[in-house]
């Protein structure tokens, strides 16, 4: 097995062969049996291993093949993985399931899936306590839909600030309203809620309900913003992807998908992504390298960077994008592109998105921490910039 020593075997061979004496085996026999079960040891445990994961992949990809939307929806629930629920709401496009946003009126806690939709369940919905979101849930059940705002705060008594991240991640869309309306009258309800709380003169009843027409506003709000409040409240994007800003780059003829990469072996091309991971490494010789893994809106891809590459465009990989690299095609181990150009597309409003992700959610693309060793091997680098960037932010 793997923890045996050679002590330990030499204790197991001289049991192994008094036993086989005791049973009347010769010596001939007792010998290639235990050169069998000597040759087995050596790899037994990695078999046994490769076994269990090979079983696991193969359920992995049926429920993945034939039951997308349960599977991904169970996904999300056990908090995902190796990846953030961003990226697997992305991965669900890619599968061709719908996705719906939260809502206080049909849905639940948990993420839930029915093919061909996958419906984001209110847990997605960061900075309100799971009490509040389940209290939501449980007061729908017991006394029906909520019909309007004022309807949805005598009820569920939410706070100011928890209706107004409902409204903005569009879970009261529901309600027949729009955002902007809705945070009108969010406002109107609540100085209201104040004054008749204080014993103050308050029409917060039933008469507040003839203020919903008188609101109202044509304005909605753009796609730029829907994504901006939707990273706020979820820590991704699930209406828009940021590369759909940047299509004119994307769909360019000397732009290659990400689907595309095996069909460009060992070719220089250019590609679009936008920040899954990251993983840096050391060589044998000290150096770092990273690998970022990236998406476009057809598949996901690796860009690896080698050391005089990453020396070059370290600072630049602590952003979540969109990125434009270049570089040769490297099919042999993954979809790669080893990376000999790097730059981040200063489309102003995927500039937005990047530093809407970044500084609100205080998130950023490298979030592994850097060691003082590490600051001084990048030497090319700004050690300042670098410093601020790593290890205030993140140790």
């Amino acid at each position: 097995g793997k923890m045996r020593s050679h002590d330990a075997m030499a204790k197991l061979y001289e049991r192994f062969f008094a036993s086989c004496k005791n049973q009347n085996f010769s010596d001939a026999v007792a010998q290639e049996l235990w050169h069998q079960i000597a040759s087995f040891a050596g790899y037994s445990f990695c078999k046994a291993h490769s076994a269990s994961f090979a079983l696991l992949s193969f359920q992995v990809a049926y429920l993945k093949a034939h039951h997308p939307a349960e599977f991904m929806a169970n996904v999300l629930n056990n908090g995902g993985g190796f990846y953030s629920a961003g990226v697997y709401i992305n991965e669900c496009k890619r599968m061709g399931l719908k996705i719906l946003l939260p809502s206080i009126n049909k849905s639940n806690y948990r993420y839930e899936g029915n093919f061909p939709e996958l419906k984001i369940g209110l847990m997605a919905i960061k900075n309100i306590e799971r009490e509040t979101l389940t209290k939501i849930v449980d007061e729908r059940n017991k006394n029906g839909k909520y019909k309007s705002l004022t309807d949805f705060i005598l009820r569920t008594k939410t706070t100011y600030e928890a209706a107004r991240t409902l409204i903005k991640c569009g879970a009261m869309d529901c309600l027949g309203k729009s955002r902007p309306t809705l945070m009108r009258l969010a406002d109107i309800h609540y100085h209201h809620k104040k004054m008749f709380d204080n014993n103050a003169p308050s029409f917060f009843g039933e008469e507040i309900l003839a203020l919903d027409k008188e609101v109202e506003t044509k304005r909605q709000y753009s796609p730029s913003e829907i994504c901006s409040y939707e990273y706020e409240c979820f820590g991704f994007s699930a209406t828009y992807h940021p590369i759909e800003f940047i299509k004119d780059i994307y769909n360019s003829p000397g732009i290659t998908k990400a689907k595309d990469l095996v069909k460009n072996k060992n070719k220089r091309i250019k590609m679009v992504g936008w920040f899954m991971t990251s993983k840096r490494i050391k060589t044998k010789k000290g150096d770092i390298m990273k690998f970022l893994s990236l998406e476009d809106l057809s598949a996901t891809f690796e860009a690896v960077l080698f050391p005089k590459s990453y020396s070059k465009y370290a600072e630049l990989t602590m952003s979540m994008g969109p990125y434009l690299v270049e570089g040769k095609v490297d099919v042999e181990n993954g979809n790669n592109i080893i990376v000999e150009k790097l730059e981040i597309l200063s489309n102003k409003k995927a500039l937005e998105f990047s530093q809407k992700d970044s500084t609100q959610n205080n998130y950023y693309g490298d979030v592994e921490k850097v060691t003082e060793e590490e600051l001084e091997l990048v030497s090319k680098l700004d050690r300042e910039k670098l410093r601020k960037a790593y290890v205030q932010n993140l140790v």
